[in-house]
């Protein structure tokens, strides 16, 4: 199987900077920031071979969980391109 182009979105981007910097600046854990983001890349990588294997959230997304977050993706496989979307916290902060 030949590997998928990876591409993200804007909205993506902005998710991912807006969870290092606040696991970084507001819980003061820059180690465990970078270790989330290193995470979610490696993660992404690993599915770009068989970006189709799961099945769809809502018909339009596929998922990946890494720790507390789901990464939501898409994939156009006329022109093998996976597009990072959007990313959510899971978390619960009770």
């Amino acid at each position: 199987m030949q590997k998928y182009h990876f591409e993200s979105t804007d909205k993506f981007e902005s998710d991912m900077n807006e969870a290092v910097d606040y696991i970084t600046n507001v819980l003061k854990n820059p180690v465990a920031a970078n270790k989330l983001a290193h995470d979610i890349y490696k993660a992404i990588d690993s599915r770009l071979y068989y970006p189709t294997a799961l099945s769809k959230f809502n018909d339009k997304y596929y998922v990946i969980n890494v720790r507390n977050r789901q990464i939501f993706y898409t994939v156009d496989e006329h022109r093998q391109i996976m597009t990072v979307e959007f990313m959510y916290y899971c978390g619960w902060n009770g």
